[in-house]
Protein backbone atom coordinates (compact mmCIF):
# COMPACT_ATOMS: atom_id res chain seq x y z
CA UNK A 1 0.00 0.00 0.00
CA UNK A 2 1.49 3.39 -0.94
CA UNK A 3 1.18 6.47 1.06
CA UNK A 4 -1.21 7.96 -1.28
CA UNK A 5 -3.49 4.80 -0.82
CA UNK A 6 -3.73 4.86 2.72
CA UNK A 7 -4.17 8.83 3.19
CA UNK A 8 -7.62 7.68 0.71
CA UNK A 9 -9.09 5.88 3.57
CA UNK A 10 -9.66 2.20 4.07
CA UNK A 11 -10.23 0.22 1.04
CA UNK A 12 -13.58 -1.06 0.49
CA UNK A 13 -14.62 -4.87 -1.14
CA UNK A 14 -16.75 -5.18 -2.99
CA UNK A 15 -17.93 -8.84 -3.17
CA UNK A 16 -20.46 -10.56 -5.48
CA UNK A 17 -23.62 -11.07 -3.98
CA UNK A 18 -23.65 -14.88 -5.59
CA UNK A 19 -20.29 -15.41 -4.17
CA UNK A 20 -21.80 -15.11 -1.19
CA UNK A 21 -23.76 -18.40 -1.16
CA UNK A 22 -22.91 -21.46 0.94
CA UNK A 23 -24.86 -24.66 1.31
CA UNK A 24 -27.68 -22.79 -1.10
CA UNK A 25 -28.35 -20.27 1.67
CA UNK A 26 -27.11 -16.63 2.22
CA UNK A 27 -25.01 -16.56 5.58
CA UNK A 28 -27.16 -13.73 8.28
CA UNK A 29 -26.06 -10.22 7.54
CA UNK A 30 -23.16 -8.87 10.02
CA UNK A 31 -23.81 -5.78 12.21
CA UNK A 32 -21.21 -3.46 12.18
CA UNK A 33 -22.56 -0.71 14.80
CA UNK A 34 -20.01 -0.23 17.08
CA UNK A 35 -20.35 -2.14 20.86
CA UNK A 36 -20.65 0.36 23.06
CA UNK A 37 -18.03 0.47 26.55
CA UNK A 38 -19.41 -2.68 28.38
CA UNK A 39 -19.83 -2.20 32.05
CA UNK A 40 -16.33 -3.71 32.79
CA UNK A 41 -15.74 -1.37 35.75
CA UNK A 42 -19.38 -2.72 37.54
CA UNK A 43 -19.79 -3.73 41.03
CA UNK A 44 -20.01 -7.64 41.99
CA UNK A 45 -23.24 -7.25 43.93
CA UNK A 46 -23.76 -11.54 44.28
CA UNK A 47 -21.69 -12.97 47.24
CA UNK A 48 -21.87 -17.03 47.69
CA UNK A 49 -19.83 -20.23 46.84
CA UNK A 50 -19.33 -21.58 43.60
CA UNK A 51 -19.69 -25.43 43.15
CA UNK A 52 -17.76 -26.64 40.07
CA UNK A 53 -18.90 -30.21 38.35
CA UNK A 54 -15.80 -32.57 37.77
CA UNK A 55 -15.08 -33.90 34.56
CA UNK A 56 -16.41 -36.95 35.51
CA UNK A 57 -20.06 -35.28 36.33
CA UNK A 58 -19.92 -33.67 32.84
CA UNK A 59 -17.93 -30.65 33.88
CA UNK A 60 -14.97 -28.69 32.41
CA UNK A 61 -12.74 -31.67 31.08
CA UNK A 62 -9.40 -29.32 32.28
CA UNK A 63 -11.23 -28.90 35.74
CA UNK A 64 -12.49 -25.85 37.55
CA UNK A 65 -10.93 -22.51 35.63
CA UNK A 66 -8.20 -21.59 37.29
CA UNK A 67 -7.67 -17.47 36.73
CA UNK A 68 -4.76 -15.36 37.50
CA UNK A 69 -4.82 -12.88 40.32
CA UNK A 70 -6.90 -10.57 39.92
CA UNK A 71 -8.88 -11.69 36.76
CA UNK A 72 -12.09 -12.81 36.27
CA UNK A 73 -13.68 -15.82 34.77
CA UNK A 74 -16.71 -14.91 32.00
CA UNK A 75 -18.93 -17.50 30.97
CA UNK A 76 -22.65 -18.03 30.08
CA UNK A 77 -25.36 -18.40 33.13
CA UNK A 78 -29.07 -19.05 33.93
CA UNK A 79 -31.55 -18.85 36.63
CA UNK A 80 -33.89 -22.14 36.93
CA UNK A 81 -36.39 -22.14 35.84
CA UNK A 82 -35.04 -20.83 32.78
CA UNK A 83 -32.56 -23.09 30.63
CA UNK A 84 -29.60 -22.60 28.66
CA UNK A 85 -32.51 -22.04 25.57
CA UNK A 86 -34.31 -20.17 27.18
CA UNK A 87 -32.39 -17.44 29.64
CA UNK A 88 -29.11 -17.96 28.67
CA UNK A 89 -26.75 -14.53 29.34
CA UNK A 90 -23.08 -13.88 30.42
CA UNK A 91 -22.18 -13.75 33.86
CA UNK A 92 -18.78 -12.79 35.40
CA UNK A 93 -17.05 -14.66 38.59
CA UNK A 94 -13.91 -13.58 40.65
CA UNK A 95 -12.49 -13.66 44.26
CA UNK A 96 -13.10 -17.67 44.08
CA UNK A 97 -9.82 -20.11 44.50
CA UNK A 98 -8.60 -21.39 41.01
CA UNK A 99 -8.76 -24.77 40.55
CA UNK A 100 -10.83 -25.48 43.84
CA UNK A 101 -14.30 -27.78 43.28
CA UNK A 102 -16.19 -25.12 45.83
CA UNK A 103 -14.77 -21.68 47.22
CA UNK A 104 -16.63 -18.60 47.76
CA UNK A 105 -16.81 -16.33 44.64
CA UNK A 106 -18.44 -12.55 43.78
CA UNK A 107 -20.60 -12.49 40.90
CA UNK A 108 -21.87 -10.15 38.63
CA UNK A 109 -23.88 -10.60 34.51
CA UNK A 110 -22.29 -8.68 32.48
CA UNK A 111 -24.84 -6.79 30.29
CA UNK A 112 -28.32 -7.95 31.59
CA UNK A 113 -30.20 -6.39 34.32
CA UNK A 114 -30.87 -8.36 37.60
CA UNK A 115 -34.92 -8.30 37.00
CA UNK A 116 -37.22 -10.44 35.48
CA UNK A 117 -35.74 -13.83 34.53
CA UNK A 118 -32.02 -12.57 35.63
CA UNK A 119 -33.37 -11.61 38.74
CA UNK A 120 -30.78 -13.27 41.22
CA UNK A 121 -31.72 -12.74 45.14
CA UNK A 122 -30.17 -14.22 48.42
CA UNK A 123 -30.82 -17.79 47.72
CA UNK A 124 -30.68 -18.51 44.21
CA UNK A 125 -29.08 -20.80 42.21
CA UNK A 126 -27.20 -19.58 38.78
CA UNK A 127 -26.04 -22.53 36.60
CA UNK A 128 -23.07 -21.54 35.07
CA UNK A 129 -22.03 -22.84 31.52
CA UNK A 130 -20.07 -23.27 28.86
CA UNK A 131 -22.43 -22.75 25.68
CA UNK A 132 -25.43 -24.75 27.02
CA UNK A 133 -23.19 -27.42 28.70
CA UNK A 134 -23.74 -26.87 32.69
CA UNK A 135 -20.12 -26.81 34.62
CA UNK A 136 -20.91 -25.62 37.95
CA UNK A 137 -23.45 -24.27 40.30
CA UNK A 138 -23.32 -20.34 41.58
CA UNK A 139 -25.29 -20.49 45.36
CA UNK A 140 -25.98 -16.92 46.23
CA UNK A 141 -25.65 -16.26 49.68
CA UNK A 142 -25.71 -11.97 49.21
CA UNK A 143 -27.04 -9.73 46.79
CA UNK A 144 -27.17 -6.09 47.21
Amino acid sequence: MTLTEEAAGPRKLSVCPDKLETGGRRPAPVDTHPVPKLPNDAPFPFHGRIVWLTPGQGGRTTGPPQPADGHTYAANAYVPPRTAVTGLASFVLRGFEPGALVSTADGRWLVVENTGAFRVEAGTVVVITEGPKTVGYFHVEHAG
